[in-house]
């Protein structure tokens, strides 16, 4: 009989305990999670410059292959919503409802989320398309700090054929490339091309300013690997306005220097399949330059 009355206070203990112990989590839920890894959710909202190479996929791969011991970093989660050509305009008319749905649906399962919105390649060259461009990344930003989202703007950089006012293609930087590698060449840019890529990157750099949002400067970054003779668009477009895979790889490395705050320097320079490690480390450096502000596109 007395072994069987210990037995029940014990089990009556360890029920208690146990109870005690749920109540405790539920008023404390924050240390019921204690040892999980933290949570991350990336927004993606713009066109084919983040759909092209996949570049959310870059950014996984150079996140999964640089976490280790010493440097931390969150499960990262991808949500992208991109339509060919779309302005901010158009994706706040048609895709707004897709948009804030990801918003709640991150907000619930992340720690923290951060929305990468990037305007149409051609919204930063005029006037008039600059002002939809800063009415609409304004609505967008207010629409995610609705759900304590971060903001970051994806810059973006001119296109490698440029034209003159009467419609008709200057010279691409392409044959200005041919010029500096072959015949000895100082000149590499077009001044209306180095023009763009300013106006450009200063438009994304104000207006990140006005938003008190983040900006991944990729468009500096691109002006400067193609200062150092690196072929960063894709080359049999007739325009030349998207990037190629050294390109996805370059503007992968500026948004994670951006998103994290750790030196792009710190990426594996096997993180990418279509670069040599030789040329990532090129990129690494260019990254990081960018990242802490020290470029003039």
């Amino acid at each position: 009989m007395n072994h069987d009355c210990r037995d029940m206070n014990k089990l009556i203990a360890m029920r208690l305990t146990i109870f005690l112990l749920t109540v405790w989590f539920c008023i404390n839920p924050s240390l019921a999670r204690t040892g999980e890894k933290e949570k991350m959710t990336l927004i993606f909202v713009g066109n084919s410059y983040i759909y092209v190479n996949d570049l959310p996929g870059i950014l996984s791969g150079i996140i999964d292959s640089t976490r280790c011991d010493t440097i931390s970093l969150p499960e990262v989660n991808m949500m992208v919503v991109t339509r060919a050509s779309y302005t901010l305009e158009q994706h706040w008319k048609n895709n707004r409802n897709q948009i804030e749905d990801s918003l709640k649906k991150a907000a619930v399962e992340s720690d923290s989320v951060i929305m990468i919105i990037q305007e149409q390649s051609q919204g930063a060259l005029t006037p008039a398309s600059r002002a939809r461009m800063k009415e609409y990344a304004t609505l967008f930003a207010s629409l995610g700090r609705k759900y304590y989202a971060g903001i970051i703007l994806y810059q973006t950089w001119a296109r490698r054929v440029t034209f003159d006012r009467y419609g008709q293609p200057r010279r691409t930087i392409s044959q200005y490339m041919y010029q500096e590698v072959i015949e000895g060449d100082t000149t590499v840019l077009d001044e209306s091309i180095t023009s763009a890529s300013k106006g450009i990157c200063r438009t994304y750099r104000q207006l990140a300013n006005e938003l008190d949002a983040g900006v991944a400067p990729c468009g500096e970054a691109f002006a400067e690997a193609i200062r150092q003779g690196m072929f960063v668009h894709q080359m049999d477009e007739v325009y030349g306005n998207h990037p190629n895979p050294i390109g996805s790889y370059l503007a992968a490395s500026v948004m994670f220097g951006t998103i994290f705050g750790i030196s792009p320097q710190s990426i594996s320079e096997n993180a990418y399949r279509y670069v040599w490690p030789s040329l990532a480390r090129r990129l690494h450096s260019i990254a990081e330059e960018a990242v802490e502000g020290k470029l003039e596109p």
